[in-house]
């Protein structure tokens, strides 16, 4: 799967960017994840975006995901400061 960032260059998906952004920003709110419960969000987000079954998606689309996923897990105070930090 490919990206297509913001600028419109297009990069290979790394969900290590995203596991750390959530990790970064769980710490910022005081509320850090272990990594069995990082490992689980990220295997859910991947899971979901390759569900899709698209070649190129865009980071705004992974960034949804991501924020929804969190919520999902219960954790609507580390999305809503991802949904801060990715805009």
């Amino acid at each position: 799967m490919k990206v297509r960032k913001r600028d419109g260059r297009i990069q290979d998906f790394n969900l290590g960017k995203i596991r750390l952004t959530i990790e970064r920003v769980s710490d910022e709110v005081q509320m850090p994840l272990t990594g069995s419960d990082l490992d689980m969000i990220s295997k859910s987000i991947e899971s979901d975006l390759a569900s899709r079954g698209e070649d190129i998606i865009d980071t705004a689309q992974i960034g949804k995901t991501v924020v929804a996923q969190l919520e999902d897990f219960g954790y609507k105070k580390i999305a809503v400061a991802y949904q801060g930090y990715t805009t």
